[in-house]
């Protein structure tokens, strides 16, 4: 009776997880595996879904990776840790020589199960601790820690006119993702920046009147978040407070989902943000970005949405991906040849990555193997919102070196006690 009851704990298990969803694999296909929060409090993720698969369109009208089309098994995991994982390990029993994450807990976790099973997880931002040890994993932008010690760099370069360092205060949604962050605040104090202040509000608040009065309270010129679905709530409490008006502005390290969901608010909040781009996210058809993109992708995009798609997590994080991961595959296959093509091949040659802006058609700077970074660009773009006449953003300084927080950990351990 008691095997009996496991087994149909198992299948109710079973029946209960998400959906895995893929299409029909022909001999000569390669396959791959992703997810993506695609409904839940985080279904943002949608516009990061849409990239991937439709630069797998992209590509596969190119003629795919070395003559091999790409197929993909995904599933929908809610912005849920747990069916992420479930994921990985049946994409895996299918075939799949590539995983894509999409959460920093499932890219910290995945570093680690995926030296078992031998095929990579990849992720194209992410945490020190998805980082280092090296694993697995394949992070491939700075951190979020990383980003928001670039933008404060700028700001006391560029900036800040007052004789003392700035004091912040932390308000970000109670994920570990949006925690990111905080990696910074050591750094932060090593240059003189007061912490005065830190809240945690739920990953879809619609109040943060209370945090933004303490926040003002302690005397916080910066608010530090990492942006979820409480930045609505965020900017417009602090535009409605008259805070704005007073100096108080947001270092976001991750912009690009604001542009993607919210780009009113982008265009409201104008003069108020101060953030990273991780990568050249467009501005349209302008001197950066899509300008340059070829043609023949941005005429797809335009065939099945009937205009190009907003600026953000669409042309960011999605088609990048695809980009870097059929330039590992490709040289996986002229290393194995196709018929011993695995998870362990692409893995070699993701240590290797070396991808020119070019074939990553502009989305981001070159891509490059950097001792103890793994491939990962260290520049990003410093934007403030509404600098150009569409109301969409646009970068201040052009590129802009980020800070290697893991280095400066290793130099500095008195910070970190």
């Amino acid at each position: 009776m008691e095997k009996k009851w496991s087994v149909l704990l198992g299948l109710l298990v079973f029946v209960l997880l998400p959906t895995i969803q893929g299409v029909a694999f022909e001999k000569g296909d390669i396959k791959i595996g992703h997810v993506a929060g695609l409904t839940g409090p985080a279904s943002v993720q949608r516009h990061y879904f849409d990239g991937r698969r439709d630069m797998i369109e992209y590509v596969n009208q190119r003629g795919g990776i070395r003559g091999h089309k790409i197929v993909d098994y995904w599933m929908d995991t809610k912005y849920q840790l747990p069916p992420e994982i479930s994921a990985y390990k049946r994409f895996v029993q299918q075939g799949i020589v590539i995983f894509l994450s999409t959460t920093t807990g499932g890219s910290e976790q995945l570093k680690v199960i995926a030296r078992g099973y031998k095929v990579p997880s990849f992720f194209i931002v992410n945490s020190v601790g998805a980082r280092h040890p090296p694993g697995w994993h394949f992070p491939v932008y700075p951190t979020y820690g990383d980003c928001t010690a670039g933008a404060f760099d700028w700001i006391l370069e560029n900036m800040w006119k007052k004789s003392k360092p700035p004091k912040v205060a932390v308000i970000c949604a109670d994920t570990a993702y949006s925690r990111g962050p905080e990696e910074a605040l050591p750094y932060l104090k090593s240059k003189g920046i007061e912490l005065v202040y830190k809240a945690y509000v739920p990953m879809n608040a619609i109040d943060v009147t209370a945090q933004l009065t303490l926040a003002h309270k302690a005397g916080a010129d910066f608010i530090i978040n990492n942006p979820l679905m409480e930045i609505k709530a965020l900017l417009r409490d602090l535009k409605r407070l008259g805070l704005d008006k007073k100096g108080m502005k947001v270092v976001c390290p991750w912009v690009t989902a604001i542009a993607s969901i919210f780009p009113n608010i982008c265009k409201e909040a104008t003069g108020t943000i101060i953030g990273t781009w991780q990568g050249m996210v467009p501005d349209f058809e302008g001197k950066m970005g899509l300008g340059y993109i070829d043609q023949g992708w941005k005429d797809l995009v335009k065939s099945k949405y009937g205009k190009l798609r907003d600026t953000g997590m669409y042309w960011h994080m999605g088609p990048p991906e695809i980009a870097m991961i059929a330039e590992a595959i490709g040289k996986a296959i002229d290393k194995v040849g196709y018929d011993k093509l695995n998870g362990e091949a692409v893995y070699y040659q993701l240590e290797r990555l070396e991808l020119e802006s070019e074939k990553m058609f502009n989305f981001m700077p070159d891509i490059k193997n950097v001792p103890g970074k793994r491939g990962m660009s260290d520049k990003a773009i410093i934007a403030v919102s509404n600098l150009n006449n569409d109301g969409l953003w646009g970068p201040v300084t052009g590129w802009y070196k980020m800070p290697n927080l893991l280095e400066w950990k290793r130099e500095h351990p008195e910070y970190y006690k």
